[in-house]
């Protein structure tokens, strides 16, 4: 072993017990620069048979191990040998081929409790902690933490291989967070949600439906059990635009299920969806009420269907303390032209009605006898059924409900017209004519059967009632007050247009319409 000249004049040996070779020097031996020869053969021993006492230095690098070679694995070691009864083995520990930078590490400063492990703080300093021992059941009494993105790894049972699935954090977080897992198993299907604070719950999933034959396609369930979690479906706008969306939600409760239909195609501009209160959804022209308006069409009530009777209606509720009853107006479901009816300018008198002049000018006038004969002059229409036709002596029907105490119907004319089907009323005979006359049994006129109800064909009849039967009355005119408060009715003379076992015979309906006024009596 060849020794610096430095190194040979500083080298003291002393013989005795305990035979000692050492330096002086103000700095520790360094096998790379003291002049020591690297080469495996020549090392340098400190001490022979007896054990020494150990080098007591202070300086910062107090042993330095050079590696011994250029080669791979030729970084030098620190050796612990056995006792010599035991053999010549040895444990040690030598640096990696290649280190990224200086680290020294710093001891715990007193021995950590049975079973537990040096680890490192990232910083440099090692301390005594619990070992996590896989697959021995061991218990965590601290936190476990997985630093810079490390998983938390499961394998796979030893006979299928070395698989496992794993959790592990984002590259980037932006806080702390520690979710709790729920207390208990969930149901089948059932996964994991978030309230928003870290806790986890179980809630039924969403299973959506590609082209689905199942009625429940997509079943959205609640988020949790708080007011306000029910499900949410969300449509997203596009990535570009953020990450805000629209959607649906169900309320807290339902009163019972409700499935609604959409409409077959889209509707026009600004109509509305509208639901018909059984589900079904379609398009109208939604109510656009102003206020203080200054437009023309300033309240416009689209119809609420296609179906006979579905125009829009403007209604006037009662006070809530009253019900839910109201009031209204309506179109009716075909206007020959548009018409705008103009409201009087101020209230009429006690007892005034609204009478209009023809353009659409609304004004107040008083209900007398000249309105009567003149001005307001009513007109209703109807159907009979060919049931009806066939019973009319046995069960009279009323044409013009009675129109009240102290006042009487004052017929002008009536218009009927048979609507013929296949069957032709087949007992028509002497003196089972049609007969228009009040409930009490005061005539109207009389109307021939023959020629009109036994035709085969559609047959109209018009009769004006300028001269009335009056033979239960007074010569020339009626008796107004045998006729008050009286209802006008159609009925059959003698016997029915169809005999009782042939009711099959008489098929053809009969419109009608009646012209009239009503007349307030003098007291």
């Amino acid at each position: 072993m060849a020794l610096s000249t430095a190194l040979k004049n500083a080298l003291k040996y002393s013989l005795g017990a305990k035979p000692t070779l050492w330096t002086e020097l103000t700095s520790a031996i360094d096998a790379s620069t003291s002049g020591v020869a690297t080469n495996a053969a020549a090392i340098l021993v400190l001490q022979t048979n007896a054990v020494q006492s150990g080098t007591a230095t202070a300086v910062q690098n107090a042993i330095l191990i050079g590696p011994y070679g250029v080669g791979a694995g030729n970084t030098g070691e620190i050796r612990f040998k056995e006792l010599a009864a035991g053999g010549a083995n040895y444990v040690g520990f030598k640096a990696p081929d290649a280190i990224g930078g200086n680290k020294i590490w710093v001891l715990p400063a007193a021995d950590g409790a049975a079973g537990e492990i040096l680890t490192t703080d990232g910083a440099g300093n090692l301390s005594f902690a619990a070992a996590v021992v896989a697959g021995t059941g061991g218990t965590l009494t601290g936190n476990l933490i997985m630093d810079n993105e490390k998983a938390i790894r499961f394998r796979e049972a030893s006979g299928g291989g070395t698989n496992y699935i794993g959790l592990k954090a984002a590259a980037a977080l932006a806080g702390d967070v520690t979710f709790t897992l729920p207390i208990a198993d969930g149901s089948a299907n059932q996964v994991l949600a978030t309230d928003a604070s870290a806790n986890l719950s179980w809630i039924s999933v969403v299973r959506p439906a590609v082209a689905s034959t199942v009625q429940a396609a997509l079943v959205v369930g609640p988020h949790g059990i708080a007011a306000g979690n029910t499900g949410e479906l969300r449509f997203l706008e596009l990535a570009a635009g953020g990450t805000n969306y629209v959607g649906f939600k169900a309320a807290d409760a339902i009163a019972a299920n409700v499935i609604w239909t959409l409409p077959s195609a889209d509707g026009s501009a600004n109509q509305a969806l509208v639901t018909d209160a059984s589900g079904i959804l379609s398009w109208l022209s939604f109510v656009r009420p102003a206020v203080a308006s200054t437009v023309q069409a300033a309240l416009v009530v689209g119809p609420f269907g296609v179906a006979a009777g579905n125009t829009g209606e403007l209604r006037f509720l009662e006070l809530a303390a009253g019900g839910v009853n109201y009031v209204g107006f309506k179109a009716a479901d075909t206007i020959a032209a548009n018409l705008i009816w103009t409201l009087p300018s101020a209230d009429g008198s006690a007892n005034q009605v609204m009478v209009t002049s023809g353009a659409g000018v609304l004004s107040f006038a008083s209900v007398g006898v000249a309105n009567c004969d003149s001005d307001l002059v009513a007109e209703a229409t109807g159907t009979l059924t060919a049931t009806q036709v066939r019973k009319l002596n046995a069960t009279p029907i009323d044409l013009i409900a009675s129109p009240g105490a102290g006042k009487a119907i004052i017929v002008e004319d009536i218009e009927l017209f048979m609507d013929w089907n296949a069957n032709v009323y087949d007992a028509v005979g002497a003196g089972d004519d049609l007969q228009l006359e009040y409930a009490g049994g005061v005539d109207i006129m009389r109307i021939e059967s023959a020629g009109f109800v036994d035709q085969v064909n559609d047959e109209k009849w018009y009769g004006k009632a300028n001269a009335y039967d009056v033979a239960a009355g007074v010569a020339g005119g009626i008796d107004l007050l045998t006729i008050d408060n009286e209802a006008v009715r159609i009925t059959v003379l003698v016997g029915e247009l169809a005999a009782a076992d042939a009711d099959v015979n008489g098929d053809s309906p009969i419109k009608w319409k009646i012209r009239y006024r009503v007349k307030t009596l003098l007291t």
